[in-house]
């Protein structure tokens, strides 16, 4: 199954290497390229963009169990040498989430 995409500015296509298939989807490619400064920075990125990027970096699958934990707004900086626990202990300064990893898989969700 050959396909053809043709991207234009901040198009960004995801391959998922479970189900196979291409997803098309827009960002801010000046974001994404501080990647290469080793710092992600973000203004106003719900946690569910932020997860995506953080899914790359380290290479997990990250689930947020509830629309409201993925519709939530940071703004900040990461250090992307830091660890994956380091970075969301960061983004949950208000220790509100509780996070279950299975393997390369997290679950993300609201203390009870």
């Amino acid at each position: 199954n050959n396909q053809v995409h043709t991207l234009k500015p901040n198009d960004q296509l995801i391959f998922n290497k479970q189900t196979r298939k291409i997803e098309l989807t827009q960002t801010d490619a000046s974001r994404s390229a501080l990647w290469t400064t080793g710092r992600l920075s973000f203004v106003d990125a719900t946690f569910d963009q932020i997860s995506r990027d953080l899914e790359r970096r380290y290479d997990v699958t990250i689930q947020i169990a509830e629309n409201t934990i993925k519709n939530e707004v940071f703004s900040g900086s990461l250090d992307m040498n830091l660890s994956l626990k380091e970075v969301l202990t960061y983004i949950d300064v208000d220790k509100k989430f509780a996070i279950h990893q299975h393997g390369d898989t997290l679950l993300i969700e609201r203390k009870k």
